[in-house]
């Protein structure tokens, strides 16, 4: 399911969060000069944020686990563009 919060007040640099292992997690698709940030950026915050549901702090499982989700994303159906 996915919702929709409205406008989020979040810090400047941040462009997405997850609570409680998944069950919000927030992306922001405006750049902070008004515009789209591209799609690229978008699903690979949204990744990073989905590891968040397994493992919660940045470490060397984290990262390795978002290598893994990043490629089979690139891997599958859609877009043929790296995604980094």
């Amino acid at each position: 399911m996915v919702g929709v919060d409205g406008p989020w007040q979040a810090q400047r640099d941040r462009v997405g969060d997850n609570l409680n292992h998944g069950q919000r997690v927030r992306l922001k698709l405006r750049n902070p000069a008004g515009g789209w940030y591209d799609y690229q950026h978008v699903v690979l915050v949204m990744l990073h944020e989905l590891v968040h549901n397994d493992i919660g702090p940045h470490n060397k499982a984290f990262f390795k686990l978002l290598d893994e989700i990043t490629e089979e994303c690139e891997a599958g159906p859609g877009p043929r563009e790296p995604l980094r």
